[in-house]
């Protein structure tokens, strides 16, 4: 992108600058329209690519070879999570923000194991997005300030309020399936949400027992929903 910008002397200079190339990936078309609608107001911002599962969403990302991509979560088919360690994995210089409906206090440090530069939450406001996008293209990492503090104070061991064992033990999609069950969904709504078979999810059900040390279904909601509402 070509602009002007006044130099110390009072005249007109030619500045070219960046373009981002980007590929948005959530598994909702009406987010992804909005989302596009809200990103190409911004000058710097070229939209290359949608996508809603993760192997259609990494296959866009090799033919698209995009500079930012916003990944969501949970997918069509697939996991975000997953897709942004492959995305990374190819191109290390990809700038990567997941923005999903997920809780930040849960899912925001495993984003940025995972590779991404920054964490926001869906239901923030459209100002708050665009910032997170600009101080992720910007160089920087972006999370909300809260969610800084208490990944510092994990680091230094000072945090008295980390999210617990269930953090420690669960894979990305254990914890997904765990936050859901602790929302009140039912395994075929859970199958549903996430485009799985009920027979996965009862699956993971009886892992989840084996991994918290939970004898019996009711004793995993429950375990569940205390959990939940301590990190909600």
């Amino acid at each position: 992108m070509i602009s002007r910008q006044e130099n110390g002397d009072g005249n007109l200079a030619t500045v070219e600058r960046k373009v981002w190339r980007t590929l948005l990936v959530d598994d909702h078309q009406l987010y992804r329209v909005g989302l596009r609608s809200l990103l190409e107001i911004e000058p710097d911002i070229k939209i290359c690519g949608e996508a809603e599962h993760e192997n259609e969403a990494y296959e866009m990302f090799v033919a698209t070879e995009p500079d930012f991509v916003t990944v969501d979560i949970s997918l069509a088919s697939g996991q975000g999570l997953s897709l942004v360690s492959r995305m990374k994995g190819l191109k290390p210089s990809t700038l990567i923000l997941v923005l999903s409906m997920y809780d930040d206090r849960v899912y925001a440090e495993r984003a940025l194991a995972a590779g991404a530069a920054g964490y926001v939450c869906k239901q923030s406001t459209n100002k708050e997005i665009i910032e997170a996008v600009q101080t992720v293209l910007s160089g920087e990492v972006y999370v909300r300030d809260e969610i800084l503090q208490r990944m510092l104070m994990q680091k230094v061991g000072k945090n008295p309020t980390a999210m617990g064992v269930e953090s420690e033990l669960l894979s990305d999609r254990e914890l997904e399936v765990f936050t859901l069950i602790g929302q009140g969904r039912t395994t075929h709504e859970i199958a549903a949400e996430l485009k799985l078979a009920v027979s996965t999810i009862e699956t993971y059900r009886e892992r989840l027992k084996s991994k918290l040390k939970l004898g019996s279904g009711s004793e995993l909601t429950k375990h569940a929903i205390l959990w939940v509402m301590q990190n909600s």
